[in-house]
């Protein structure tokens, strides 16, 4: 492989993301989230962090009432049942 040869990047799918974790490749402790077809590890959540997210939550509950649903550091998309 020559130095100035082009490195290709593949993006993962949802749905190979999900195989992937299906596979027991990824277990439900590993921190890694999908981020615009990339796996990501992402850093423990600190004291601050879910304080500032619990507040945020409760705010924007808060403001939307009864005319939106506030799901907080859930998946967009629902993990398929094993």
């Amino acid at each position: 492989m020559g130095a100035l040869e082009t490195v290709h990047r593949r993006r993962l799918s949802v749905e190979e993301f999900h195989r992937i974790g299906a596979a027991g490749i990824l277990v439900e402790d590993d921190r890694i989230e999908l981020i615009d077809g990339d796996m990501i590890e992402m850093a423990p959540i600190g004291t601050m962090h879910l304080a500032k997210v619990n507040r945020l939550s409760r705010m924007l509950s808060l403001a939307v009432r009864q005319e939106a649903i506030v799901s907080t550091q859930n998946p967009i998309a629902p993990t398929p049942a094993k």
